[in-house]
């Protein structure tokens, strides 16, 4: 792989990413052959070709890995290629380590975006830019356990077919709770976590309570039995739980490229897909 190249196309990988945002790209290329109006071919290290408020850019970068800042020489030769293209391009430059205060005054002179481009690490992270939230989470909640009807024996003994079949898991999706309004609960837990239904609860100890609901003239409908059931009361234990947690979002693990905008001084973090 010849010098710079992989500097290229890790630059060609930056700007595909940038298709995440829907009003930038709509392709790129490496290592393009333009003629241009002289008759000379160019080479167009990265093609960027992009849409902004309806309007399609075509951008020509020159990618230079090098390990001291860019001279004014470079900026003028890239100009140079960029008035003898036969379309108008937008121009980039792209490089490591920066540019000479020269260099800078010609970018902007003749309207080139100067860019320092690396992969973000530890040691360029800049400034002024919060690199890591610490979060700690508080998760309290509840589970039930020890659940038990109480029915109205005479009622079933009037109303239902006997016998039948008394094993019944109260918590599975085949058990359906109709209230005093005949509102259909599509589980059990539905039912009691419904904001309203009046508990008694007495505590047996810190993490749980006795819980127990009266019901004046509701149902258990079992599916699998097509059985109605009128309850009198619902019984259960409610545990408590109450679990604490501490994560870390970091930066550095959701950005995969740093753009320094020499022209303005400002940053642009590229995600990762």
């Amino acid at each position: 792989m010849k010098q710079g190249t992989e500097y290229e196309i890790f630059v060609e990988q930056v700007y595909q990413l940038l298709k995440e945002d829907k009003k930038y790209t709509i392709d790129t290329k490496r290592n393009l052959i333009i003629k241009g109006k002289s008759g000379a071919d160019h080479e167009i290290d990265v093609y960027w070709e992009f849409s902004y408020h309806g309007k399609v850019y075509k951008t020509a970068i020159e990618c230079k890995d090098y390990k001291t800042a860019i001279s004014k020489g470079k900026i003028q030769e890239f100009y140079g290629k960029l008035i003898d293209l036969p379309e108008k391009y937008e121009g980039v430059f792209a490089t490591k380590i920066g540019y000479q205060k020269g260099a800078k005054k010609y970018a902007n002179q003749y309207n080139i975006d100067a860019l320092v481009i690396n992969e973000l690490t530890e040691d360029n992270f800049p400034e002024g830019y919060i690199r890591q939230i610490n979060f700690q989470l508080n998760i309290v909640g509840n589970y039930l356990t020890d659940i038990n009807f109480e029915f109205d024996k005479e009622w079933i003994k009037n109303n239902c077919d006997l016998p039948f079949k008394a094993h019944i898991m109260a918590s599975g999706d085949n058990i359906l709770i109709e209230d005093e309004t005949n509102k259909i609960y599509n589980s059990f837990n539905q039912y009691v976590n419904t904001e309203g239904i009046i508990k008694n609860r007495e505590k047996i100890d810190n993490d749980k309570s006795r819980v127990s609901i009266d019901i004046d003239n509701g149902f258990m409908i079992d599916t699998t039995q097509n059985l109605k059931l009128k309850i009198l009361k619902i019984n259960y234990v409610e545990n408590h739980y109450s679990e604490e947690e501490e994560f870390t979002i970091d930066g550095l693990k959701f950005a995969f490229a740093l753009i320094k905008r020499v022209s303005t001084g400002e940053f642009i973090f590229v995600k990762k897909i």
